[in-house]
């Protein structure tokens, strides 16, 4: 840890983007004699530019912002921020080094990191994994694109405990090391408004295993096409819903190693999605030495966390479902193929430049087989997924809503005692929330707002 940060003590270090991660990261900075020149491009920072003034930091805010790393040797980005802007670039060029909050908490941390990617399941696997290792007794660490960034805790974390992060690809895109343990769940387009193209959102998602030894373990979905001709350096493991593999489902059974784990029925979570992101879960703790039983005893108490295929409320017959973590495609498919109750369908939001064809064939699907009603499409992006359903020939039921308030209500009056209305919208939400779990929960407040109107 020494050498670390003595090399960051005499460089010149620059923190951009000043979030709930960064901010967390300059305090470290501070706390250990390290001076950071902060940049942000928004002109009030409120309370936050107060404690940056109180920590040292050098203040460069507003359109100009990127003027304070002219002179860095060390840049710290901020997750999601694209690194081929001109300033960055030319930092580069003349020898910057990129860094990112996370790659700094690899290089210190003192425990056993396992590291969870993929554009679907991240935060369900993550959060089963680490209840997993607390069922085996283990001290665990939970955080990375969740929770509370675990930079500033550092102190905490022992030698022997065991640290379990979920990476998104812009956290991977700034590491120079990998987990002793990295688990790739699934890979579909994702982020592209940030990448740039797809073959560099999937080399960054390769972070998680690329720096790792024959020590270590990768584990890896058979299942996914991409994901399955990944060449890992460590140790593989598979999981697979369809094939034999490491983690595999035989008899009504997940099993690891040919050997009973859990009841599928037992899993308290919907989906088969959810199935492979338990397998996924169950090899990691099995790579780590974590006994089945503790396995099982953790997944059957799991409860999915909020936002994620949450059940909301039943209104006149009408159940409603909470899915707005889904903000790709992908993950508002397989909500789709999980309900077992004919689906109205609300999506749309942000733009993130990702194609909706496949999701508009599987509307045109589910519409024919009389398991979807209807949709109803917001945001920036509504125009497009409705132009990918009329081009699948879905004849699907397509109302457009010109708020969230507005959505609801229609999605309300499309439904009928029976059947369910699911908020999965393919898509961000920063055209109208400032995130997923924003959007999730003035969702809830709209539903609540219904029940009362009985």
């Amino acid at each position: 840890m020494a050498d670390v940060l003595g090399s960051l003590k005499r460089a010149r270090v620059a923190v951009v983007g000043l979030g709930v991660s960064n901010m967390a990261l300059v305090r470290f900075l501070a706390a250990h004699d390290i001076r950071v020149t902060a940049c942000d491009q928004k002109e009030d920072l409120g309370e936050r530019e107060d404690l940056l003034r109180s920590l040292g930091a050098t203040l460069y805010l507003g359109p100009d912002y990127l003027e304070g790393i002219a002179e860095a040797e060390v840049i710290f980005l901020t997750p999601g921020m694209p690194r081929h802007l001109p300033e960055i670039v030319r930092a580069v060029e003349r020898g910057a080094r990129l860094m990112g909050e996370m790659g700094l908490f690899l290089s210190l941390c003192p425990a056993t990191v396992v590291g969870i990617t993929g554009s679907a399941g991240k935060t369900t696997t993550t959060s089963l994994t680490g209840d997993i290792f607390r069922a085996a007794g283990r001290t665990t660490h939970v955080g990375g694109n969740i929770g509370t960034p675990l930079i500033g805790r550092l102190e905490e974390i022992g030698p022997d405990d065991v640290v379990v992060l979920e990476m998104s690809s812009f956290q991977l895109a700034l590491v120079d090391r990998s987990p002793h343990v990295g688990a790739v769940l699934n890979i579909s387009p994702n982020h592209l408004d940030v990448h740039v193209d797809m073959d560099d959102y999937v080399r960054c998602k390769e972070n998680i295993f690329r720096f790792q030894g024959p020590g270590d373990w990768t584990v890896l979905s058979y299942d996914d096409p991409v994901v399955r001709e990944m060449k890992t350096p460590a140790r593989p493991l598979y999981f697979s819903l369809r094939e034999r593999a490491d983690a595999h489902l035989s008899g009504g059974y997940i099993t690891l190693d040919g050997e009973r784990v859990l009841r599928r029925e037992e899993l308290p979570l919907e989906g088969d999605h959810n199935v492979a992101n338990a397998m996924a879960a169950f090899l990691i703790a099995r790579a780590l030495g974590v006994p089945r039983e503790a396995m099982a005893r953790a997944a059957r108490a799991f409860r999915a966390p909020e936002h994620r295929l949450e059940r909301v409320a039943e209104i006149d017959g009408v159940l409603y479902y909470n899915d707005s973590i889904a903000t790709a495609p992908d993950r508002t498919i397989a909500a789709l193929r999980t309900m077992a109750r004919p689906v109205i369908l609300i999506a749309g939001g942000y733009d993130k430049k990702i194609p909706f064809a496949e999701l508009g064939a599987e509307i045109g699907r589910m519409y024919a087989s009389g398991r979807l009603r209807g949709v109803v499409l917001l945001g920036d992006t509504r125009e497009k997924i409705q132009r990918a359903v009329e081009e699948a020939g879905a004849g699907a039921a397509v109302a457009t809503a010109g708020s969230f308030e507005e959505a609801v209500r229609l999605a309300a009056e499309m439904a009928s005692p029976g059947d369910a209305v699911l908020l999965s919208p393919a898509c961000a939400s920063y055209d109208m929330f400032a995130n997923f779990v924003e959007r999730g929960r003035a969702f809830k407040e709209l539903v609540g707002s219904l029940e009362g109107k009985r």
